[in-house]
C-alpha cells in the first residue's frame, strides 16, 4: 500500500461475500458484516485502489478453508524455502482439532530428503485465546523421525520451543476504539474460524 488516503467513504451496513477468493488457487470462504463503517481507499503497489476498514461499531466476520488446501500451499512454500539448502519436501500433513471454541491442538509433520536420505520432522503445539482475546501458544514440541529426523529436530529444537507460553495480541485493528469481543474456531475436513468486533 501506498499509505496515502485518496477518498474515505462512510457506509452503514456493509456486507462482502467471497465465496470463494483464491490463495494461489486454492478457495477460502469469507463473510463479512459491518455497520457504521469507515473505510479509506489506497492503492496497492500496483497502482489498483484498495478499500481498506478502518473503523466500525459493530461486525463479524468468517474464514473457511479445506485443510487439504493448507496443506497444498504449506507444501508448496516449504519445497521453495528449502530446494536451496538441498532438502526436498515430499509431502506435508496438517491435524487440527478444536478442544474447545477457543482453542486448538495443531501437529504439523514434514517428509523430508536430505541427499536422497529420509527425514520426518513433527511439530505439535497448542493456541488457545483468553477472554481479552489473547493467544496463547503452549505445548510446542518438536520431533524427528527416520534416519536424519532427530538430529535436524536437536538443531532447530531450540529455536521452535522458545516460543512456548508466548502471549499475544490475535488481531490489531486499525482504530483503537475497534476491539475484538468473540472468536471461535470449528474444525475437520475444513478449518473455520467465526469472530465479532465493535464498540
Amino acid at each position: 500500500m501506498n499509505n496515502r488516503v485518496e477518498r474515505v467513504v462512510r457506509v452503514g451496513k456493509l456486507e462482502v461475500r467471497a465465496d470463494p477468493f483464491l490463495v494461489r488457487d486454492a478457495p477460502w470462504h469469507m463473510n463479512l458484516d459491518v455497520e457504521n463503517a469507515k473505510m479509506l481507499m489506497q492503492r496497492d503497489g500496483t497502482g489498483r485502489p484498495v478499500m481498506m476498514l478502518e473503523d466500525a461499531s459493530a461486525g463479524t466476520v468468517s474464514m473457511e478453508v479445506r485443510v487439504a488446501d493448507i496443506e497444498r500451499l504449506m507444501l508448496q512454500d516449504a519445497q521453495d524455502g528449502l530446494a536451496r539448502f538441498g532438502v526436498d519436501v515430499d509431502d506435508v500433513e496438517l491435524r487440527v482439532v478444536a478442544e474447545t471454541p477457543r482453542s486448538v491442538q495443531v501437529e504439523l509433520h514434514l517428509a523430508l530428503e536430505v541427499a536422497l536420505i529420509p527425514a520426518g520432522i513433527t511439530f505439535k503445539g497448542h493456541i488457545a485465546v483468553d477472554d481479552q482475546m489473547n493467544a496463547k501458544v503452549t505445548g510446542i514440541s518438536l520431533e524427528g523421525e527416520d534416519v536424519l529426523g532427530p538430529l535436524i529436530a536437536e538443531f532447530m529444537r531450540g529455536q521452535i520451543v522458545k516460543h512456548n507460553n508466548e502471549t499475544r495480541p490475535l488481531v490489531k485493528f486499525p482504530s483503537p476504539r475497534m476491539k475484538l469481543k468473540d472468536v471461535r474456531f470449528k474444525t475437520g475436513e475444513s478449518l473455520r474460524m467465526e469472530a465479532s468486533f465493535g464498540y
